[in-house]
């Protein structure tokens, strides 16, 4: 005799109260993260895969917390354009001040009563010209009075050499989501998300902004050329708490300028 077939649970979430929805997500999640495959975990709930995928990326943008807390509760609430016009002036209006993401994350908690995850808040600020570069290649550090070549590794090997802070350099232009402006200068972007804008002039003068305010020795990478003589190379190796390094360092920067 042919053993019946087992039944799938169909769990319709309208028929859930709160409680029973959050317990509904964590259980799925749980076992995901556990190695259960979506296919099994999804039939044995009656869920659609998407839905399952969805869970699954607010437990990681958010934590198991945010799996906790239901709809109501404003979980998914996004900043408007004129809060997040907002949050971008606090960081426009301190130049030089390095902000953590979860300074941020918690300042627009506590002003504007609003849940954001970083990668959303990441996402935002990309889509008003405000992301970090992604270096890729050769580089080019000036050190000792030279320009050298170097991998990838040994750029990490110098960041741990001298116990530095690693920092993306770039001009920004960044465009406000009310309509209430732009910016422009340059913005400075450390590995762990933490950011800070400076004010618009010459690459010298952003580099001795960020030296005077420099607490630990920095490592500064840059995607744009150079063009230098022997004067700003002496101005560059004065500024003590700075290493540049420049992408994609085929040859020493050739083109002259006048010192800043």
């Amino acid at each position: 005799m042919q053993a019946p077939a087992a039944t799938k649970i169909k769990y319709d979430a309208r028929k859930l109260n709160a409680d029973e929805q959050a317990l509904l997500r964590q259980m799925a999640v749980s076992r995901v993260i556990s190695g259960e495959p979506v296919s099994r975990v999804t039939r044995a709930y009656g869920l659609g895969d998407k839905t399952l995928y969805k869970w699954l990326r607010t437990y990681k943008d958010e934590g198991a917390t945010a799996l906790a807390q239901s709809a109501k509760q404003g979980r998914r609430r996004q900043l408007s354009e004129s809060q997040l016009a907002e949050v971008l002036g606090w960081i426009i209006d301190q130049p030089a001040k390095m902000w953590s993401r979860a300074e941020l994350l918690q300042q627009i908690e506590n002003t504007f009563e609003v849940t954001c995850s970083a990668t959303t808040l990441g996402r935002l600020f990309a889509a008003c010209g405000l992301s970090a570069p992604k270096h890729e290649g050769v580089y080019q550090s000036y050190i000792a009075g030279s320009w050298q070549r170097q991998g990838r590794l040994d750029v990490q090997e110098l960041v741990r050499r001298k116990r530095a802070e690693r920092l993306s350099l770039t001009r920004v232009v960044v465009q406000k989501p009310d309509g209430s402006g732009s910016w422009a200068g340059w913005a400075a972007f450390g590995v762990r998300g933490g950011m800070m804008l400076l004010k618009d002039g010459d690459l010298l003068s952003a580099l001795r902004d960020m030296n005077d305010r420099a607490s630990v020795s920095q490592v500064v990478m840059i995607d744009m050329p150079i063009s230098a003589n022997s004067a700003w190379c002496s101005q560059l190796a004065a500024l003590k708490n700075i290493t540049l390094i420049q992408l994609d360092g085929e040859a020493e920067p050739e083109v002259e300028m006048e010192p800043a």
